[in-house]
């Protein structure tokens, strides 16, 4: 399946934008902030040099993520995994799913 279908699949479904209505790209607060995926191509695999706490000398340019949010609300991970607390959790944002019509499997992305 072409990517930028799998982004737009993923970015247009309801329950995607629900969770990051305010702003797609960070939230209020939120020290870590995240790169539009739209402009900025990287995978939901953290950068080697961020995950030894270096600073990535790619910058924006890197092609994977820099943080815990990049990575976990990459089209890739969102909600590919059941959350352990499932209806019990009380997070404001959860990257994993609560149901089995939350969980986006791998075969969605790559049809």
């Amino acid at each position: 399946m072409d990517a930028s279908l799998v982004l737009d699949t993923v970015y247009s479904s309801d329950d995607f934008r629900s969770c990051h209505v305010q702003s797609p790209f960070a939230h209020p607060g939120e020290k870590a902030k995240r790169r539009n995926i739209r402009t900025h191509y990287y995978s939901a695999d953290m950068c080697v040099a961020v995950s030894k706490g270096e600073e990535c000398k790619l910058g924006s340019g890197c092609p994977n993520s820099h943080n815990v949010f990049e990575s976990f609300l990459h089209p890739q991970k969102y909600r590919t995994m059941m959350c352990k607390d499932r209806d019990k959790c009380s997070r404001p944002v959860c990257f994993f799913a609560h149901s089995p019509d939350e969980h986006w499997r791998v075969a969605h992305q790559s049809q």
